[in-house]
């Protein structure tokens, strides 16, 4: 016969079994926001990093737009100028084709790298995620040769004597 407190011992087993099945952590609508909100600002920033990239191969000094300027002067750089937002336009600026293939290149970059940092978040932490499983580290430190190999008497002691005694 089962005891009430064997009852709920068992029925908390089963639901955290269950639980680590179909119950992954509730999302809201926070965590979402705030991802797309921090990707698009990177973005933004390395709009003006590939101007400035463009700019200083070009020969001109490393500049970046005033704070106020950082989103008005965007639809100016993705047209290709070299100069948009700059308080001080140098002389030897960079090509509007220049501009661009940087823009590509670095925003590509980006991209690749949010999609990776993402695709690895979410395997360590995502809602699939495996619950409970040890790391390679851990499954060498429990299951590994060394442990083996220490614990060798125990497993075989018929092959291996104690440490301090005689083989039997």
């Amino acid at each position: 016969m089962i005891t009430e407190s064997g009852f709920w011992a068992l029925w908390s087993m089963a639901n955290l079994q269950q639980d680590r099945r179909s119950n992954p952590y509730p999302w809201s609508w926070e965590i979402p926001v705030g991802v797309v909100i921090v990707v698009s600002f990177v973005l933004v920033i390395t709009v003006h990093v590939a101007r400035a990239v463009a700019n200083w191969f070009s020969g001109a000094p490393w500049s970046f737009p005033e704070s106020r300027s950082i989103f008005t002067s965007l639809p100016a750089i993705l047209t290709g100028s070299p100069t948009a937002g700059l308080s001080e336009i140098p002389a030897n600026h960079a090509s509007g084709t220049a501009v661009i293939v940087w823009v590509i290149l670095l925003e590509l970059v980006v991209l690749v790298a949010t999609t990776w940092g993402a695709v690895v978040t979410l395997r360590r932490f995502g809602s699939g995620r495996i619950r409970g499983m040890a790391t390679p580290v851990e499954v060498d430190q429990v299951l590994g040769l060394t442990r083996l190999r220490q614990h060798a008497h125990i497993v075989r002691p018929d092959l291996h004597a104690a440490p301090g005694r005689g083989r039997r």
